[in-house]
């Protein structure tokens, strides 16, 4: 009897020390993935989406090996540094985000966790605003991809002049809101590049800037029409993204043609051209897994996805009375 006493006495003392061990092991924390950004939910641009997908497509499975916390500024800029903060509180393991003006949310909110961008902006140029100390070794806590063509603001203004031989001025519209340089106040990088290359084509550039989550885009069109442009050039930049259908509504009543960035062919613009964040989006899943298994952020190059497409909508043409030549349309990705 007192041994069988002796026997249970040793057996619950094992499994009470064998349980934590047992808990501890069964118990793994599922890495939680922050998204930011300042674009909407849902719709064939949600950025979002495209991210989940890729990261799923790498065998990661949704709730086992990954929990997503999606938070969509809207167009509100001024809300995205709360909503990095949100995630901050989460504690999320890492942030994936989309434009400059989400990356310059996360860093207000002091996110000292990895942070994975895709952005419009230059790799050099990310290094101007302060987000990293060098391309190639970006340091600290943020990497990533951008979607920055060097000669897409060129070939831009080349192709609008191909399409419209008398074209001699262009409005370009931004966003207010976005990073400026800290070498050229006033200005942000990609404002600054498409200005030059307006010029050195020998346009007569008017650089527009609009501001969310209500943009007066009448009162934008109105001094188009004042300033009589020929045709207007959206750079890829969040107020505008979020608003092209309208956008493209008002230019076909203004009978003013238009070129919408690439990855955007379906919005109602005569022409879409460009690289797309669509395709910098893509390759973000990548970063994330090998920051997720290890990696230093601060050790993995700032890369580029320079993947670009030229749309013309025969459609939008007809419209609005403009007649693009069939050898122009024949070097284009696809025509609609």
């Amino acid at each position: 009897m007192e041994r069988r006493k002796a026997l249970l006495v040793i057996s619950s003392v094992a499994a009470a020390s064998l349980a934590p061990h047992r808990s501890r092991a069964q118990v793994k924390k599922v890495p939680r993935v922050g998204y930011l950004t300042s674009g909407k939910a849902g719709g064939a641009f949600d950025t979002f989406r495209v991210f989940r997908e890729g990261l799923l497509h790498l065998g990661y499975v949704e709730g086992k090996d990954v929990v997503f916390e999606p938070r969509y500024g809207e167009g509100k800029v001024d809300q995205l540094a709360g909503l990095a903060a949100e995630l901050l509180r989460l504690d999320a393991d890492i942030i994936a985000l989309s434009s400059a003006v989400a990356l310059r949310a996360a860093k207000q909110a002091g996110a000292l966790i990895p942070i994975v961008f895709a952005v419009v902006p230059s790799p050099s140029a990310i290094v101007e605003m302060g987000f990293a100390m060098s391309v190639d070794r970006p340091g600290g806590n943020i990497t990533g991809i951008s979607s920055y063509d060097p000669h897409q603001a060129s070939k831009s203004f080349q192709l609008l002049q191909e399409a419209l031989p008398s074209l001699h001025s262009v409005a370009i519209l931004s966003d207010r809101d976005i990073p400026h340089s800290a070498t050229d106040p006033g200005w942000s990088p990609v404002e600054r590049n498409y200005d030059k290359a307006a010029r050195a084509a020998g346009l007569e550039p008017l650089v527009l800037r609009i501001g969310g989550p209500t943009p007066d885009l009448e009162s934008a069109f109105e001094t188009m029409a004042k300033q009589k442009v020929q045709a207007l050039r959206v750079l890829e930049v969040p107020v505008p993204l979020l608003h092209l259908d309208q956008i493209a509504e008002l230019a076909k009543t203004h009978r003013l043609p238009t070129m919408f960035p690439g990855g955007y062919p379906n919005s109602g613009a005569l022409i879409s051209y460009g690289t797309s964040i669509f395709d910098a989006v893509r390759e973000m899943p990548m970063y994330v897994d090998k920051i997720l298994k290890g990696a230093n952020p601060g050790e993995l190059p700032i890369i580029t996805s320079t993947k670009g497409e030229l749309v013309f909508n025969l459609k939008v043409a007809e419209e609005i009375g403009v007649v693009i030549s069939p050898t122009l349309v024949k070097r284009a990705t696809r025509a609609l």
